[in-house]
């Protein structure tokens, strides 16, 4: 490490899992209202829509190795060759801070997760180099682990990259969020593609969805006050009866113009606080420029650096 200017203080990284972003009306106008607060912060501009994001794997280890290694397509390596995202930014004099409800307690040690969390985030050599602190439990749903989050005056007395981890809306939908988010149910979906089984299944996806804004907002307003700039991406998308009798995500050799919309397409916002676009207007306006380009989730490394 050469140096670094350190210009963005405290980058917040919010990492979310199976995000259909045409269930949502930032992305999509038709779509229920499953994210009024992250619509809100959007109107008073402090969030961008990106339109353009994709991911190069449809599931969470393939993604998740590639976003966290500087590893990027036509590098002419494999991802293991190359430096972990998370260790520059520690190398570079930033405290890394790793809150994850899927790689802690009892979900660490599960056989699906283990290619990535037994090499990137639990292995206690790695841990060293890449993190200041990690929990060590997960929780029963993501907003039970803003506890662990560090208090803004910690944070801001040191340059910071937070990163927090969800279970976003990852099946099973309705194990997701609590019961006050119940708001959709089947009879409120129209869709014709599926049954009654698969109306609540949708019911139960956009209820996970708008849980899931409630915990993103928490989490964005806890730093409000802050010089802080944000990033919130998924690993993947998800079908949920979109275009065909079908939900969750195939594994197939066949690739579609539909299964690529919905289960490679990925949200991606970037947030500022007032504080940020004040010091950083150079930067905001990049950043609003960009909205329209194309984005691969490989490339997260190089866009936070």
């Amino acid at each position: 490490m050469d140096s670094c200017s350190l210009r963005s203080p405290f980058i917040l990284l919010l990492v979310g899992e199976s995000y259909n972003k045409h269930h949502s009306p930032l992305w999509n106008p038709e779509a229920r209202q499953t994210t009024p607060r992250l619509c809100a912060l959007q109107e008073r501009g402090n969030l961008y829509v990106y339109d353009n994001a994709v991911s190069p794997y449809n599931v969470t280890t393939g993604a998740l190795r590639q976003m966290f290694s500087t590893y990027y397509p036509g590098c002419g390596q494999e991802w293991t060759d190359r430096t972990l995202l998370t260790a520059v930014f520690r190398k570079a004099g930033y405290r890394v801070w790793f809150i994850t409800n899927q790689f802690a307690g009892e979900e660490r040690d599960k056989d699906h997760h283990d290619h990535v969390g037994g090499t990137i985030f639990n292995r206690a050599d790695l841990r060293e180099l890449q993190f200041t602190y990690v929990n060590k439990e997960a929780a029963r749903y993501d907003m039970d682990l803003l506890s662990e989050l560090p208090p803004a005056d910690t944070l801001a007395a040191h340059p910071s990259l937070l990163i927090f981890h969800m279970m976003g809306q990852h099946e099973d939908y309705r194990e997701r969020y609590p019961a006050e988010y119940s708001h959709f149910t089947a009879d409120s979906i129209q869709n014709d593609y599926t049954g009654e089984s698969g109306r609540r299944i949708v019911a139960e996806y956009d209820n996970a969805t708008l849980y899931n804004d409630a915990v993103v907002s928490a989490v964005l307003e806890k730093y409000s006050g802050l010089d802080v700039v944000g990033i919130y991406l998924s690993d993947h998308g998800e079908e949920i009866y979109d275009w065909r009798n079908s939900c969750y995500r195939t594994n197939s050799d066949l690739m579609t113009p539909e299964i690529a919309r919905f289960q490679y397409e990925i949200p991606l916002l970037f947030y500022v606080t007032d504080r940020f676009k004040q010091s950083h207007p150079d930067l905001v306006v990049e950043i609003e420029a960009a909205r329209h380009k194309p984005f691969i989730s490989s490339l997260l490394p190089f866009a936070l650096f």
